[in-house]
């Protein structure tokens, strides 16, 4: 097996949790998923971002370097990687409250699991919106295009920077990963060749 840990990554609503749940099923894989609904803030941070920004990336930040740290050694395949939260925090954050976080984002990185292999879901704003309304999740029907537009240039700026794991970058506007779909059989014959660090784009 190449890659041992896959982290399916991509913006609110591109479609990791559907992903990385075939691809655990398909290959074997045990599947890590991000426990968003436990976060307490989140429901808040979204009435009021201002408020609750700060609460909602730490919480985060938290539960996600705990779900990495109690990994056992075998294949796994996730929906998110520990650097989503930084991602995000850039976008939320602001002055010192961005820098508090970044300082306990850099020392709890220095003994957290990295992927081997990150695919990335580059959908459209229109896209992720249908598929946030689709889903009905009630706090987050008021999401703006311009903060899904600010989280998606910020990952594939830090996509472009890492040149230390290898990335496959899928447009997946013309995508459908359901189960059974060519889409999906195509991107598990994907899963264990050999790529170089940085960017693919496919």
């Amino acid at each position: 097996m190449l890659h041992k840990v896959i982290s399916v990554e991509g913006n609110i609503g591109a479609g990791k949790t559907t992903l990385a749940t075939l691809i655990a099923a398909a290959t074997g894989r045990k599947l890590v998923l991000e426990q968003f609904e436990q976060n307490p803030f989140l429901a808040d941070f979204y009435a009021e971002p201002n408020k609750y920004a700060f609460h909602t990336e730490l919480y985060f930040l938290a539960k996600r370097y705990e779900q990495w740290r109690q990994l056992a050694d075998e294949p796994i395949v996730s929906d998110y990687s520990l650097a989503k939260s930084l991602y995000f925090a850039e976008v939320t954050l602001k002055g010192a409250e961005l820098e508090v976080f970044k300082s306990i984002y850099k020392g709890l990185m220095e003994t957290a699991h990295k992927p081997d292999l990150i695919i990335y879901l580059d959908r459209s704003t229109e896209q992720l919106n249908a598929h946030i309304l689709q889903r009905g999740r009630k706090y987050e029907q008021a999401i703006p295009a311009a903060y899904l537009k600010q989280i998606q240039d910020n990952y594939l700026w830090h996509l472009g920077l890492l040149a230390n794991q290898p990335i496959v970058l899928i447009d997946a506007r013309e995508k459908d990963f359901r189960e059974g779909s060519a889409d999906l059989h195509w991107v598990l014959g994907l899963i264990d060749k050999p790529y170089p660090v940085g960017v693919t784009k496919l």
